[in-house]
């Protein structure tokens, strides 16, 4: 089974670099014009969280909507940059996680959650676990928004190995967990460039979708740690099963067994003594 933490730090260990940092603020504004506020607009921004923060170039756009925003980051580095950045602005809640959960949020507690430019480099199965976190922290009737990688065809490489250090992933297998977690998926788009929205699919495109969590939905359930519950209940009830079925089969031999025979009258008066 793989190790989620270690494979969460492998990447968030690739991403300290101030100077990749300096080039994606520069081009932050660009993709929030051509893209991002067109996808996220109509959303209840009350309390947002923006997952694998960096050094905030997306938290200080989001609180443009909201007074209230979660930054999120694995790298200490980041979250100190950030304390830096937003010092005075009580609007910047900081949080350094472990890369593969939101232990430190509450359940049912944000209605906007957001990850862009970041979660194209995590491992599939990280991502996999961050949805029932998704599930877990989003209030009934919050949205999300995620870009993620779409690259599938090179299961086997190292994320290092593929462009843009894009991650084993696809959109199909995102929109997938999304709806077994009990999220709708309200939109869903292949883009390029981090900004432009394609027609259709293409080699070394990502993904992102906007997604919404019933608004009927129990609160604060984790879709997958739930499941696996259900699943460890019902195997912990068939072991229950067979050790009943093995007690059962020694009884029948007992009473099957010559020395139960003989001894049947004797426990006979015993009874009647009684």
């Amino acid at each position: 089974m793989i190790d989620l933490a270690a494979a969460a730090k492998q990447v968030g260990d690739d991403w300290t670099n101030g100077e990749y940092y300096d080039v994606a603020e520069a081009s932050a504004q660009s993709q929030w014009d051509m893209f991002v506020s067109n996808m996220i607009d109509g959303a209840d921004f009350t309390k947002c969280l923006d997952l694998a923060a960096g050094h905030g170039r997306n938290t200080a756009r989001l609180i443009e909507r909201s007074n209230d925003v979660v930054a999120v980051d694995i790298n200490e580095t980041n979250v100190e940059f950030m304390k830096d950045r937003f010092r005075s602005d009580p609007r910047v809640k900081l949080v350094q996680n472990n890369g593969i959960d939101l232990r430190d949020i509450p359940s049912a507690s944000i209605t906007f959650l957001f990850s862009y430019d970041a979660m194209v480099h995590f491992d599939c199965d990280v991502v996999h676990n961050y949805v029932g976190e998704f599930r877990r922290v989003m209030k009934p009737g919050a949205q999300g928004f995620c870009h993620y990688s779409n690259n599938y065809k090179q299961p086997t490489k190292s994320y290092r190995d593929h462009p843009g250090w894009r991650n084993f992933m696809s959109k199909q297998l995102f929109e997938h967990w999304l709806t077994k977690a009990g999220f709708r998926v309200v939109r869903s788009v292949y883009i390029r460039g981090n900004m432009e929205i394609l027609a259709d699919e293409m080699d070394q495109c990502d993904a992102a979708t906007l997604f919404e969590l019933r608004r009927d939905a129990s609160p604060g359930e984790n879709f997958f740690d739930v499941t696996d519950k259900i699943a460890q209940l019902e195997s912990d009830l068939g072991g229950v099963r067979q050790s009943n079925e093995q007690l059962l089969a020694k009884l029948q031999l007992i009473e099957n067994s010559r020395s139960w025979k003989l001894t049947e009258p004797l426990r006979s008066l015993m009874r009647r003594v009684r």
